[in-house]
């Protein structure tokens, strides 16, 4: 597959800064259980001061652009829905169960957007996005039969119990 000059710089930018956004996220999820920080409502308004004094130097940098009457229920919508509630059910969730499995839950978070693409977009699924549904769900699976295996092995060893 060939891709313009600057299409292949911006593509590289682009898996770039999504690793950077990644490795942030799985750090807050791991510094988040580190200092038993309550999820909540309160966790998602500090955040979200965070995040408006944080955005609003490159915001004020390229100009203020007040988006038109049209458009304000769909960013609205895209604010509560999956911005917040996704924030504040991870937070929740972190209450709830370690880390590792909130992140291994959230990487179904492609799975489910090519689903919605495919139902409300009509967007055809190519077969690099089968494999790679695939290969997140081998993935879940592997991670959970692992930990499967070794609370088995723990359980077991406490009672004494040697398996052969």
């Amino acid at each position: 597959m060939e891709f313009a000059s600057g299409v292949s710089n911006a593509v590289s930018i682009g898996t770039l800064f999504a690793a950077i956004a990644g490795c942030g996220y799985d750090l807050f999820l791991v510094l988040t259980k580190k200092f038993n920080s309550e999820g909540g409502l309160a966790l998602i308004w500090y955040f979200m001061l965070f995040g408006i004094i944080y955005l609003f130097i490159p915001f004020y940098k390229e100009e203020i652009v007040i988006p038109n009457d049209s458009s304000m229920p769909s960013l609205i919508a895209l604010a509560i829905l999956p911005t917040i509630g996704g924030f504040y059910c991870t937070t929740k969730a972190l209450t709830f169960l370690e880390a590792n499995k909130v992140q291994l839950l959230e990487l179904t978070e492609p799975l489910f957007a090519t689903l919605f693409s495919y139902i409300f977009l009509r967007e055809v699924i190519s077969n690099i996005e089968f494999l790679g549904a695939f290969l997140i769900l081998f993935a879940i699976y592997i991670s959970e039969y692992k930990l499967k295996k070794e609370n088995n092995f723990s359980k077991n060893k406490r009672r004494g119990v040697i398996e052969k």
